[in-house]
């Protein structure tokens, strides 16, 4: 067997922390930008409300397929997969020409967004031993508030800079960078999962 050095799993936690952030980046983001949707892309606050559902609907959609997909392919490739696809269809749901092209390209991105969090907590699963795979899950899912709160602060400045679509853009490149990163330095075990003993 392939020696593993015992800091690894801290890397991993690091990676799947990091991917999940830029995932949240994204589905959390748009609710930051609400004023701008409705001043720039003239959308009354029901619409903006819908759009920022429409992405929580796709991620209720696909949540439980990810984590078959985890099952069968691997947390690695549904890792960089989805967070590489969650950014892409943001930076193309910034060119939306309207309201309706922007909710279907939301509930696209929506679709991919959900990979992240099966994803990384089998990756939790994989890396860390039973007695200390609470703590790291409760970490990975930090990621969650922590890329709605760096949403929250960044992506107004850059619409009062620019505006909403080079928000979007910029909230897809934060997903896949996060991704290709973990492409880069997260490696699968080839070890069993070390699970839980078993009490007599």
């Amino acid at each position: 067997r392939r020696h593993t050095p015992g800091y690894y799993k801290w890397v991993v936690l690091t990676l799947t922390t990091a991917v999940q952030t830029g995932t949240a980046f994204i589905s959390q983001g748009i609710g930051a930008l609400s004023p701008f949707l409705e001043s720039q892309l003239h959308m009354s606050k029901a619409q903006v409300g819908l759009a920022v559902g429409a992405i929580n609907l796709g991620i209720a959609f696909t949540a439980i397929l990810f984590g078959k997909l985890t099952d069968l392919f691997g947390e690695k490739k549904i890792l960089v997969t989805g967070g590489v696809m969650a950014g892409l269809s943001i930076m193309i749901a910034s060119q939306s020409p309207s309201f309706g092209v922007l909710l279907g390209l939301l509930l696209l991105t929506g679709l991919w967004s959900a990979s992240s969090t099966p994803a990384g907590s089998k990756a939790i699963m994989t890396w860390f031993p039973y007695s200390m795979r609470g703590f790291a899950i409760g970490v990975r899912q930090t990621g969650v508030a922590s890329g709605g709160f760096l949403a929250a602060l960044i992506l107004p400045v850059v619409a009062i800079h620019s505006n909403w679509r080079w928000s979007l853009i910029f909230a897809g490149a934060i997903s896949i960078v996060t991704a290709l990163v973990c492409m880069l330095l997260y490696r699968e075990s080839n070890q069993p999962s070390p699970d839980a003993p078993i009490k007599h």
